[in-house]
């Protein structure tokens, strides 16, 4: 089945959720205030990314086409970012800046209309099913898919080399705080803006004889802020694979000033948030509900 999907922008400008970053990405769609049955039915199926011509500033090489989000990719970082203007940075400590290359086409096409005049306009523009950075750090590539909806980073190490080379960080403008969930999920969170991103608890595997076997590994969280993995016994003359999921969990926040002074996870997964909301439960702009519920 081929899709076609056709978006249109009246003007590019980045608002976040508290000041700006210097790499801030033109903003992901706006989000429709209802949700049809139709986009309703789309919602968490597979990213798609587009190279860009255009349609995103020129630093980006590729970016991911999505509701609700937008993931775009530079030769050094990664740009998460919601239709609600916030933003979250994602670099590699220490890494080769190596091009952010498309993987092999999918069988959709996408058009961009910015603006009236029909040159600013990209339209049958090939989506690809991932974006590939080689040799990342020495002798491990980084893979982004997303075949579930979410943002799924893959490292391959290749036999010999060392994945505790593999470091990474989220920036923001904003307060951010980042921790390992007894569950062993990494979660980031924006003090002031309220959103939260999620990356699962990774998981690791060796292929031998057509056989998959799992290796320990969890996310390690260093003094300085950033982040990496621990594992278990594995054999380092077989490639190594590591793969956790990224997703959006929830915002919360209004049209007044709202904080979140402190933040903890239980042993199901349940967040639990203190602080103060200016915004008012009467006027429809402080949620009940997570961002990506409707019920």
């Amino acid at each position: 089945m081929r899709v076609a999907l056709v978006f249109v922008f009246f003007g590019l400008s980045a608002h976040l959720g508290c000041g700006s970053l210097s790499n801030a990405p033109a903003p992901a769609l706006a989000a429709t205030e209802r949700k049809s049955d139709t986009l309703a039915s789309v919602e968490g199926t597979a990213l798609v990314f587009v190279k860009n011509r255009g349609q995103v500033p020129a630093h980006y090489r590729l970016h991911s086409v999505g509701f609700g989000q937008t993931a775009l990719f530079a030769d050094s970082h990664v740009v998460l970012s919601r239709s609600s203007g916030t933003s979250f940075v994602v670099s590699w400590d220490g890494a080769r800046e190596t091009t952010a290359e498309p993987g092999v086409p999918s069988n959709s096409r996408h058009s961009f209309l910015y603006g009236k005049e029909e040159a600013d306009w990209h339209q049958n523009v090939t989506g690809r099913s991932s974006v590939i950075y080689p040799n990342k750090y020495d002798g491990i590539d980084l893979h982004f898919t997303g075949e579930s909806g979410n943002l799924k980073s893959t490292y391959y190490v290749t036999p010999g080399m060392d994945p505790l080379q593999i470091r990474w960080r989220y920036t923001s403008s904003c307060l951010l705080e980042t921790s390992i969930t007894e569950r062993g999920e990494l979660t980031v969170v924006d003090r002031e803006g309220g959103a939260v991103v999620t990356e699962a608890a990774p998981l690791a595997w060796q292929t031998v004889s057509d056989v998959r076997r799992a290796v320990p590994v969890r996310y390690a969280l260093f003094g300085d802020g950033s982040v990496g993995f621990e594992l278990g016994a594995y054999d380092p003359a077989t490639e190594l694979v590591i793969d956790p999921d990224i997703e959006w969990a929830t915002f919360l926040g209004g049209s007044g000033t709202d904080h979140i002074n402190d933040i903890d996870v239980d042993s199901e997964g349940m967040v639990y948030l203190t602080g103060y909301a200016h915004s008012k439960y009467c006027d429809e702009t402080f949620p009940v509900l997570a961002a990506d519920r409707t019920t």
